[in-house]
């Protein structure tokens, strides 16, 4: 019996809790929860994820719990869940992902040792996401995984945890024309927004992650979710899934000398939400702009009805890169001052590895290090 109805979901980041709150680990559990709900429903009888499963390749017992509650669930109702390894769920030179304990529930995981299976009358292929410093390492891969592809039959998928550069240039290890042919469907991850290029008889979409794991996340995109897809015809068809248990966030930009005029206007709005009460970021501009003051005029006043306040503070005559670095994630400030997108992916390596501050990452971080200058790829840097 040839699948024709799949759900494609990515960046679930089990394990993340924006701004170290224990709340927000719950809640990107609960958004889990409600897309496998959702898919049950739907009675989809494949679910494809693109990577970055888990928030760290180490990740947190409550996170390997939810999965495993969840796959259980998808596993006992008949429903194949297929995976690729994104960035955070594993370690960059060794080690195990944590992907591998799944396998007794039905998980297949795709990568160089298995990039290419048949399943319900589909050819489904996939890789572990490959930073932009082993491009060309990429590159032959999926040259190969095309040949492998084309000896199948039925519809092929291809799942990667990668950036394309017509969706994201400053992260992206490839461009649209280096995809591999032959593909009906390109489930792609790595992207935190919703995406879908339709181009070049190609349709390629990413999901984006089913909770915001920063402010820019909000600012970028008011949706989480992930697709139904409808593989029945000729092009695959897209329902973009709303995920109803996402928190509210709300981000406020206000002159500090009319903090008391917006004050009114900014509570009643927190105030009017029902349900789950939201994250508030308040960026206050101004001349003289004193902390304790917006504290006392708003951010005490919203505490009440919101789960956080994040204060962003910007002292007038200051650059933007230098008023803004309080709400920028680290990508950010990485992708603005490093323009090289090698450089960037090898810097983000380091950082991602010496964040999780053990001993093994730290190795694997002087690896990666010793790596790259070794093979002299610093030299084509364009700095």
């Amino acid at each position: 019996m040839v699948t024709m109805l799949i759900a494609h979901l990515a960046d679930t980041h089990l394990g993340a809790s924006q701004y170290g709150l224990e709340e927000r680990e719950l809640d990107v559990y609960e958004c889990f929860r409600e897309a496998v709900d959702r898919i049950l429903e739907e009675h989809v009888r494949i679910v494809l994820h693109s990577g970055d499963v888990f928030h760290s390749p180490r990740p947190p017992i409550r996170a390997l719990k939810v999965f495993q509650e969840e796959l259980k669930k998808l596993h006992g109702a008949g429903v194949k869940f297929y995976a690729v390894p994104g960035g955070h769920d594993m370690l960059r030179r060794r080690g195990l992902t944590p992907l591998v304990l799944f396998d007794y529930l039905g998980l297949v995981m795709l990568s160089r040792n298995q990039p290419v299976v048949e399943a319900d009358g589909l050819c489904i292929a996939g890789l572990e996401y490959i930073p932009a410093t082993f491009r060309g390492d990429l590159l032959r891969r999926l040259a190969k995984i095309e040949a492998e592809a084309a000896r199948r039959s039925g519809k092929r998928i291809l799942l990667l945890h990668q950036a394309l550069r017509e969706a994201h240039p400053m992260i992206s290890e490839l461009s649209l024309s280096e995809l591999p042919r032959g593909f009906h469907y390109y489930a792609m991850g790595h992207l935190h927004h919703p995406y879908v290029i339709k181009r070049e008889g190609l349709v390629v979409a990413y999901p984006g992650s089913i909770e915001y794991l920063d402010v820019q996340e909000v600012i970028r995109s008011s949706e989480r979710g992930f697709y139904i897809v409808d593989l029945s015809g000729d092009e695959p068809i897209l329902h973009f899934i709303k995920l109803e248990s996402v928190r509210p966030q709300l981000v406020y930009e206000v002159r500090y000398e009319d903090l008391e005029r917006q004050r009114a206007h900014i509570l009643a709005e927190v105030r009017r939400l029902s349900g789950r009460k939201p994250l508030v970021h308040l960026k206050v501009r101004g001349s003289g702009v004193e902390r304790g003051r917006v504290e006392k005029l708003l951010a005490r006043a919203l505490a009440s009805y919101s789960l956080h306040v994040r204060i962003h503070l910007i002292e007038e005559g200051e650059s933007e890169t230098v008023e803004t670095i309080e709400s920028l994630s680290i990508d950010d400030l990485l992708r603005e001052r490093l323009k090289d997108p090698s450089l960037y992916s090898f810097v983000r390596t380091l950082v991602e590895l010496l964040s999780r501050g053990d001993e093994e990452s730290f190795k694997e971080a002087v690896k990666e290090a010793e790596r790259v200058f070794e093979e002299g790829v610093w030299k084509r840097w364009k700095l």
